[in-house]
C-alpha cells in the first residue's frame, strides 16, 4: 500500500519537509491551505488527520479539511479533538499500557530496526547543548527564543 502524505509547515521550512518524505506541504498560514489540502487528497482514500501540534488553534485549523474529506483525527493532547470530529488522542503512555502487542511491535522491534537501516530517520536535526544537567536552563532558554525544525537536546 503506498501512502500519501500531506502536510504544513512554515513557509521557509516547506521544502524540508518535502525532504523527508511528504509528498506536498502547504504553507499554515495560508488562506487557502484546507482548500489545498483537499485538493491533493482528491481520489485517494483518506484516513485521516495527525495533529502534532495538539492546540484548539490547530484543531480549528483542520475542522475544514475534515469536514470535507473524513476520516478521523488523531491529536498529541486529549481536549483538542473538536466535537463532532471522530478521534481520540494519540498518548505514548497510553499506546504502551493498552496495547502492548503495538508498543512492542513498533517502538520495540521495528523503530530500532528501521533505524539502524536507514528506512527510518530521526527529524528534525537536534540543536546540542553540551554541559549536562547544570545545560538544561540554557536548553530551556533556547526553546523559548524560538526553534525551527530543530529540536533543542542537552547532552548529559
Amino acid at each position: 500500500m503506498k501512502v500519501k502524505v500531506v502536510s504544513v509547515a512554515s513557509k521557509h521550512n516547506l521544502d524540508k519537509v518535502k525532504e523527508v518524505g511528504a509528498s506536498a506541504v502547504f504553507d499554515y498560514k495560508s488562506p487557502t491551505v484546507a482548500d489545498d489540502i483537499v485538493a491533493a487528497l482528491k481520489g485517494t482514500e483518506f484516513a485521516g488527520i495527525c495533529d502534532t501540534i495538539g492546540t484548539d488553534a490547530s484543531a480549528k485549523a483542520w475542522a475544514p479539511v475534515y469536514e470535507k474529506l473524513g476520516g478521523r483525527y488523531g491529536s498529541v493532547l486529549p481536549a483538542t479533538v473538536p466535537a463532532g470530529i471522530e478521534g481520540t488522542a494519540i498518548v505514548s503512555s497510553s499506546i504502551v499500557s493498552d496495547d502492548r502487542f503495538i508498543a512492542d511491535g513498533v517502538w520495540g522491534e521495528w523503530v530500532p530496526k528501521a533505524l539502524e537501516s536507514g528506512a527510518l530517520r530521526a527529524f528534525p536535526p537536534p540543536k546540542v547543548i553540551e554541559g549536562g544537567l547544570d545545560a538544561v536552563q540554557k536548553g530551556l532558554d533556547a526553546q523559548k527564543k524560538g526553534v525551527s525544525f530543530a529540536k533543542i537536546v542537552v547532552a548529559l
